[in-house]
């Protein structure tokens, strides 16, 4: 049976970059055909919309103008200047033959300032009032805003009469000196613009809407449904697409794309904003439809590609296949030479020749054949000599066995003694370290004492400073309480004056007193005449009792501040004391500190020769732990050499006793391979 397995590896391979290339190749193509339909698709859309556009821009402007032309007409003007009887049957006239000459008209009519219909083709509404109030005024000010004749166009609205899409719009007419006197009205059908446009093709789409809707007013002009015609936008859609008209007022041809809220659909649209008008005109259609044409070509080129896979992949098994059969028919004469037969196998002889990888493996095989060919017949030679060598190896090694043993016993006895003298060296120097270690901490304490006595030095200096300074504040405070004794007996040596002067006063003030008793009754003995002196005799007796009052009053504020005075001196007299008392102490702390500071200095300079020594001590530990370190490892590197040794020599009788093993082993392979080869079929 043929081994199949190589041809379905190469095979399944070759299927699975096939695959893989043909996935990219369509994926690539699908997405650059998707791109370029959907960019066709959309610019189709907006050639739509352009074309819709321009229609509803001609027919808005073409009505405009019809309403324009009926307006500057010399019968409306000359109607409504002047109002008789014969100009108004000459206005209806010519009302109802300009009207029959547009079949979409519902309505146009003449009306005066106060939106009175004077003329109409609809005669039931002659003399009818359109508007009043602030709907009046509204129109008005819209239709006379420019002060010009140009036309008002209110957009597509629900005529009232007959619930039909109608096209409103309002002329203005002035007089001779430009002054306002009416406007035309007209209604024009807009079913004929609504059915022209939805009658309008998509080419190469179908399931297409046109939407128109009035920004202004925020309704439906076209729907999809005709009931929606004039409603308020009820579209979520929508309404964000008038939002966004409004914030931007974006002109140009746009597409978006959104999901219907009745269908669930996706939705692609182009739009166009058309500013005169206030209107959106729009164009949507479904991604389904769009991509309805796309769908189909990658369907077809899906089953191309499947159906080249398909052919490609029989093409790679066949000729696999057929390739292979050479390596089928040289591998069985392989394993012909793995049975041990090393002759000439025609299957190999017969694709030598062959300039493919099959031709490779048979000449590579043929190689094989020779080489272990050759191979065999030397060992076959060699096989008796290897024999006779490994007895000889085997009694050579049972003499070294014997002198290895004793040399093995003598390196014993040295390792033994290497060892103990490693263990006495390495616990003397266990012991040094440990001293050292002692002098290091001893070394490490004498620093912390001498850094502890610097501080203390250092405060005690800052101690005596601070103390001298009090004592000198002290001798400060002491002036300055003796000073202000001082100053307190001086005031009351003032006060004691003023005591005086004030007595001196109240004497004054009673002899005043009694001139003016004095000069009161000379003045009543004057009578008429004394008067005068009477009423100042009164005023010098209240100054006097003012005087009077005064001295009782200084004189209580004098014994007051005598009092505290008194009260001040006695206070100044005991501080006085406690400052001599504290300058005595402060004294006697001063010498006290200054003693300590002696003693902290003599303490340091005890500590710095124990210092000293110690570091003394310290360097001599430290060459003595290197000596003990150096004999521990000298003694250790002895144990360690001695110990090497006596491995290599057990190491040796153990190689020695493998090496006779080994030599007993290779005289049996010996018999072994002779037995081996001649298993072997060689042919000349």
């Amino acid at each position: 049976m043929k081994n199949k397995k190589l041809s379905k590896k190469i095979s399944l391979s070759l299927t699975v970059l096939l695959v893989i290339g043909l996935g990219i190749i369509f994926g690539v193509t699908y997405l650059n055909l998707r791109n370029v339909m959907t960019d066709g698709a959309i610019a189709r859309l907006k050639e739509s919309v352009q074309t819709r556009s321009q229609y509803i821009e001609n027919y808005v402007s073409d009505s405009e103008r019809y309403l324009q032309t009926y307006a500057q007409s010399a019968e409306v003007r000359e109607y409504l200047m002047d109002q008789s009887e014969s100009k108004w049957e000459k206005a209806q006239a010519h009302l109802q033959r300009y009207a029959k000459t547009n079949e979409n008209l519902e309505n146009i009519y003449i009306a005066d300032m106060n939106s009175l219909t004077l003329c109409s083709m609809v005669e039931k509404t002659i003399g009818v009032q359109l508007r009043k109030d602030e709907s009046l005024s509204t129109l008005i000010s819209q239709v006379f805003a420019d002060h010009t004749d140009k036309v008002l166009n209110l957009g597509v609205i629900l005529s009232p009469s007959t619930q039909s899409q109608v096209l409103s719009m309002y002329c203005p007419i002035y007089d001779n000196d430009g002054n306002p006197i009416g406007f035309v009205g007209m209604a024009l059908c807009a079913e004929q613009l609504l059915t022209e446009l939805n009658e309008l093709e998509f080419v190469g789409l179908t399931d297409c809407n046109n939407i128109i809707l009035d920004v202004q007013k925020g309704n439906y002009i076209i729907s999809r449904a005709k009931e929606k015609y004039g409603q308020a936008i009820d579209d979520e859609n929508y309404l964000t697409l008038v939002e966004q008209i409004k914030k931007d007022q974006s002109y140009d041809l746009l597409d978006t794309s959104y999901k219907d809220v009745d269908t669930s659909k996706n939705k692609i649209a182009v739009y166009r904003y058309l500013p005169d008008r206030d209107w959106i005109v729009l164009v949507e259609v479904s991604e389904t439809s769009l991509f309805a044409s796309i769908n189909q070509l990658v369907s077809i080129l899906l089953v191309a590609c499947a159906i080249i896979l398909i052919i490609c992949v029989i093409s790679v098994f066949v000729i696999t296949d057929t390739e292979l059969r050479g390596v089928t028919h040289v591998a069985a004469a392989i394993n012909e030479v793995a049975g041990l037969n090393i002759s000439d196998h025609p299957a190999i002889s017969r694709n030598l020749k062959r300039q493919d990888e099959v031709g490779i493996l048979a000449n590579a095989a043929q190689r094989l054949v020779t080489e272990l060919r050759s191979i065999i017949i030397g060992i076959q030679k060699n096989s008796s000599c290897l024999t006779e060598e490994s007895k000889t190896l085997n009694q050579l090694c049972e003499q070294n066995k014997e002198s290895v043993g004793h040399v093995e016993l003598a390196v014993e006895d040295i390792a033994n003694g290497a060892g103990s003298q490693s263990e006495e060296t390495q616990k003397a120097s266990d012991a040094v370290i440990q001293i050292g270690d002692m002098i290091e901490k001893l070394s490490e304490q004498t620093v912390h004492v001498h850094n502890n006595a610097d501080e203390m030095q250092e405060i005690s200096s800052k101690v005596v400073s601070t103390l001298s300074a009090l004592k000198e504040i002290n001798q400060k405070t002491e002036e300055s309480v003796t000073e202000v004794h001082k100053q307190t007996n001086q005031t009351n040596e003032s006060i004691m004056k003023i005591q005086s002067a004030v007595a001196i006063i109240a004497s004054i003030a009673n002899e005043t007193s009694l001139l003016s008793l004095n000069a009161s009754i000379e003045a009543a003995r004057a009578g008429e005449q004394g008067r005068g002196f009477s009423v100042v005799a009164t005023q010098i007796k209240k100054l006097a009792e003012q005087s009077n009052t005064s001295t009782k009053e200084i004189n209580e504020i004098i014994a007051t501040v005598m009092r505290d005075s008194q009260a001040t001196v006695t206070i100044m007299q005991q501080v006085q004391e406690n400052v001599r008392i504290q300058t005595k102490q402060m004294e006697e702390t001063l010498a006290a500190f200054q003693q300590l500071s002696v003693e902290i200095e003599e303490s340091i300079d005890g500590i710095n020769i124990i210092s000293e020594q110690t570091k003394k001590m310290d360097r001599s530990r430290i060459e003595v732990v290197d000596v003990a370190t150096n004999l521990s490892a000298i003694a250790q590197q002895n144990a360690a050499s001695t110990e090497e040794t006596s491995a290599s020599v057990s190491f040796i009788n153990e190689s020695m006793l493998d090496l006779a093993d080994m030599a007993k082993k290779l005289e049996e392979l010996a018999h072994s391979i002779d037995a081996e080869i001649s298993g072997f079929t060689i042919e000349a």
